[in-house]
Order: C-alpha cells, then structure tokens, then sequence
C-alpha cells in the first residue's frame, strides 16, 4: 500500500503488533464499552478520494487475510475479558498478548 491513512508502520507485523498494544491498554478501564474494526478491507488507491490516502485493513484488496493482523485480533479476542477484569489481570493479560504476538508476528 503506497499511502496509507493513518501512521505509516514499516510491515504488517509492526501493525499488528501496534494495534495489540493499542487494545491492551484500552479495553481495561471501566468507562470502555466495546470495540470495532473499520474497513476490514483495504482499499484501491484509484478509488475515488482515496489518491491522496488509502485505508488499510485485515485484508488485502483482492480478499486474503494479513496473517499478522489476523493473529493480532485472534490474540486480542482471547484475552479481552482477562484484560477487561481490570488490576493485575490486566496487565499480565496485555503483556501476555504483546509477546505473543512479537513471537509470532515476526517482530525484532
């Protein structure tokens, strides 16, 4: 994807790995309802108005699933409840959830 929306990571497994760290920290305070993901799908950069910017999602424009990013969400949805109990659950569940991921998403 040559330009998308939003920060620019360096692969799919650095995405991935961002967006378990970003869920980690926002599923355990007591105000947060729910979470859902926009544009599952990326999109063409000759889409109308996307030229400037595409979105990026779990999959690829033609359909097939980043295997990075479908691992992250695998990881996020099994420990979510863990992480929503709050307290020390919380941050062995996200810590649990960053490494992980790092090991299977081919992260440095």
């Amino acid at each position: 994807m040559p330009n998308p929306r939003g920060p620019h990571a360096r692969d799919q497994g650095e995405r991935g790995t961002w967006l378990v760290e970003s869920c980690g920290g926002a599923l355990g305070p007591p105000s947060f309802v729910g979470w859902h993901m926009c544009g599952v799908i990326d999109t063409w950069k000759t889409m109308p108005g996307k030229a400037g910017a595409q979105h990026q999602g779990l999959m690829t424009v033609r359909g097939t699933y980043y295997p990075e990013m479908e691992r992250a969400v695998q990881d996020i949805s099994k420990r979510m409840y863990r992480i929503a109990a709050g307290g020390r659950q919380q941050a062995d569940a996200t810590q649990g959830m960053i490494r992980s991921h790092r090991r299977t998403g081919r992260e440095p």
